[in-house]
């Protein structure tokens, strides 16, 4: 008798486990749909993304200092995209305005925000090549170590970082250096 309580016991316990399991098979199914739907979507939205081209602004000929700031109030209001287009505008047609190494690291700025960090060491390397003596340099090595970092090139951001350290150590760009580089090492 005992062995028939058993068996009847075992059988309600395996048919509420199929029962359960059906009900997870279920929900799996459930969730994998909305997986899969959603999936859709992020491809779909992706898809508009890539085709959405940023917005050109058109400008007639403006005065540099103008142009400089209009640059400057794009990328303040998160529109790094037109900022960038300006600011290399900027550089090409005034490379010899007074502003021009702040227009080169502004443009290093805009594709750092946008996580352009090889178009960013790039721009701020250019900075330094061409204008080897602005006020900026000490900035733009910082944030080519800073790039190299976002790109986990750990020895080369450790590099820039020192050259920081070295070529500018009383600068507000040292002391960043200096933090940083004791939080890598």
């Amino acid at each position: 008798m005992d062995a028939d309580l058993e068996l009847a016991r075992l059988t309600r316990a395996l048919e509420k486990a199929e029962q359960e399991k059906g009900i997870k098979d279920k929900t799996i199914s459930e969730l994998e749909e909305k997986i899969h739907g959603l999936e859709l979507k992020v491809r779909d939205l992706e898809k508009l993304i890539a085709q959405k081209k940023p917005a050109v602004i058109q400008l007639e000929y403006i005065e540099p200092v103008q142009l400089y700031q209009k640059a400057r109030n794009l990328l303040l209001e998160g529109d790094a995209v037109n900022a960038a287009q300006l600011f290399q505008s900027f550089a090409d047609h005034h490379p010899n305005h007074s502003l021009a190494d702040n227009a080169l690291y502004w443009l290093g700025e805009c594709y750092y925000s946008l996580g352009r960090y090889t178009k960013a060491v790039e721009e701020f390397k250019n900075l330094v090549k061409t204008y080897p003596k602005a006020e900026k340099v000490p900035d733009a090595l910082l944030k080519i170590g800073y790039s190299f970092l976002s790109m986990d090139d750990i020895n080369r951001a450790g590099h820039f970082l020192k050259q920081v350290l070295k070529k500018y150590p009383f600068s507000p760009a040292a002391e960043k250096a200096e933090i940083k580089l004791k939080s890598i090492e």
